[in-house]
């Protein structure tokens, strides 16, 4: 079935990008050997960014962060990192960016975590997204604690703005909750 997938240039961007043939691609990434699915995965290693914003194709992404190879997950990871403000921006990638955070080293989540932080307002964008507060909660826990201080006042002296949310709202509840208190961060800046 890969052959016949290749066979089509941008066949497999087509179908991992839809409602049913991206299940195909899933069950494939998961099941196969990577001698059966290692051209398909270069595709879709190469439209990373793109799929992991997508309704569907951010599920096939998942899947390679889950199954893949330490290499191509490593891979998947950097080309999420060199994108992180377009990903992590979407209501879909933000999705992708938490399954990164589960799946990757403690190492790399460090690294995926301060991606976020290039953009001061992505953490706070992040965190008004209906899935959001699970990959922000993973963001800060990732962090070195003085990195985790700030990116807490950040969102702290975003306070206003994430209360005008529900997500918003949920979020500053959860960071309370999780024993990242964001007043002792706060204090500690």
């Amino acid at each position: 079935i890969v052959d016949e997938i290749m066979q089509y240039k941008g066949m497999a961007r087509k179908m991992a990008m839809h409602e049913y043939s991206s299940s195909i691609i899933k069950k494939l990434l998961e099941r196969c050997e990577e001698s059966q699915v290692g051209r398909l995965i270069e595709v879709l290693l190469q439209d990373t960014p793109a799929l992991s914003c997508h309704a569907y194709g951010n599920f096939v992404i998942q899947h390679l962060l889950r199954f893949g190879t330490a290499q191509q997950q490593y891979r998947c990871l950097r080309a999420i990192e060199q994108n992180m403000g377009r990903i992590a921006r979407s209501e879909f990638g933000v999705c992708v960016v938490t399954t990164a955070m589960k799946h990757a080293s403690s190492h790399d989540r460090v690294w995926t975590a301060r991606a976020v932080l290039v953009d001061p307002r992505l953490l706070l964008q992040m965190a008004q997204l209906q899935d959001g507060g699970k990959a922000v909660l993973l963001v800060l826990s990732s962090l070195p604690e003085q990195e985790c201080a700030q990116a807490c006042r950040r969102l702290v002296e975003a306070a206003d703005e994430l209360h005008a949310s529900e997500c918003g709202k949920q979020i500053m509840a959860d960071l309370e909750a999780s024993g990242l208190d964001i007043v002792d961060a706060m204090g500690k800046c």
